[in-house]
């Protein structure tokens, strides 16, 4: 069948394709950022994402009458399992609200120009020159979504509730700490500890 795409047209939706679901499958996994919490004397993992999370400290509250009176009753425990927050507001970052907003719009909109080139890969001349170029730029603009995300979200290196705190590694650290167990990436790892400040060093 002549759908009117070339070689490159075809390598162009599978790229698109493939970098959408990637895209989204990011969004949608909690492990951005993997820290450790005390519970009961022991460290465990926990892990956040920008709507979702896993292994996630929860307060109780339970109200009681005592002497005619209402007291209440706090208590702190981890509720291990994958959950989203339960409103926007509970995201606890204003950055990674950004980035929740940022990076659903993004992928939102590259998935909408997905379809437009696989529907062209069965319909002749969906896309032609100037439709082509028009897509093009939706992707650049869908990827500065992305870009906006990606700078947001690096500003939160620990995260503080309200009721426990959640140790997590500096993103810096943790960049160099996978360079540096692949020797391929030698060179990658030179030039970013030459880009960062002595601030920003860890040791």
């Amino acid at each position: 069948m002549n759908t009117g795409l070339t070689v490159i047209g075809y390598f162009w939706t599978l790229l698109s394709t493939v970098s959408t679901v990637c895209a989204i499958f990011g969004f949608y996994n909690p492990s951005w950022l993997i820290g450790t919490i005390s519970v009961d004397g022991r460290r465990v993992y926990t892990y956040f994402g920008s709507f979702r999370r896993c292994n996630y400290p929860v307060y109780d509250k339970v109200s009681f009458q005592l002497n005619n009176r209402l007291q209440e009753l706090s208590s702190f425990r981890l509720e291990e399992r994958c959950g989203r927050y339960a409103t926007f507001s509970d995201i606890p970052s204003i950055y990674w609200q950004i980035s929740t907003i940022c990076i659903s719009m993004g992928c939102a909109l590259s998935l909408l120009l997905t379809f437009i080139l696989l529907a062209s890969c069965c319909v002749k001349d969906i896309v032609t020159r100037t439709s082509a170029l028009l897509i093009g730029l939706m992707q650049v603009v869908a990827g500065l979504f992305h870009f906006i995300f990606q700078t947001c979200h690096q500003f939160l290196h620990t995260m503080n509730f309200k009721y426990a705190f959640v140790d997590v590694p500096n993103y810096k650290f943790l960049i160099k700490q996978w360079f540096s167990r692949s020797g391929a990436l030698l060179p990658l790892l030179m030039i970013w500890q030459a880009a960062l400040s002595p601030s920003d060093t860890e040791t």
